[in-house]
């Protein structure tokens, strides 16, 4: 599930996948609307939500306002280990392809870089949604990109 259902906007999204996965731990208004490409009245009213809400907590340093997530609390806790998971796109290939009896082979870099993975998924049958699935993957703009390969893998004669 694309985290945008999850918590209603794309912008609220994005803005928490900032804070859960940039390693910066102190942010700007400006700098966020920036990152997230979004407008700053925008970025702003989201982060006075998250705020009320406990998940961020605004500050003073200097003659600046500054936003960091909030520590300690199960649910902002929760929630990085959500956003974290739903981050990886191999952890969400391998998440997807479970319930059609295929397997996962190791992914292997594409570019120098690791912006691009191939992955080798491997069954009796080819899934019909495979290719559906590694697009939606690749249009959240995770990285790194998949590309998919499928290989025939024959049936386990069973044991009697």
């Amino acid at each position: 599930m694309p985290l945008k259902k999850l918590f209603g906007s794309r912008l609220r999204a994005d803005l928490l996948s900032v804070f859960y996965l940039s390693g910066l731990s102190v942010f700007h208004v400006r700098q966020l609307a920036e990152m997230v490409d979004g407008h700053s009245t925008n970025v702003s009213r989201e982060v006075r939500s998250l705020v009320e809400q406990g998940i961020l907590l605004a500050e003073i340093e200097g003659r600046k306002k500054v936003l960091r997530l909030a520590k300690g609390d199960r649910i902002v806790e929760a929630l990085r280990q959500l956003i974290k998971a739903g981050a990886d796109p191999i952890a969400r290939l391998q998440r997807g392809i479970e319930g059609w009896g295929q397997r996962l082979l190791e992914p292997h870099p594409v570019d120098a870089e690791g912006k691009e993975v191939l992955v080798m998924v491997q069954g009796e049958n080819r899934p019909l949604d495979l290719d559906a699935l590694v697009q939606t993957i690749n249009e959240a703009g995770l990285r790194p990109q998949l590309k998919v390969q499928w290989v025939y893998a024959p049936p386990q004669p069973s044991s009697s």
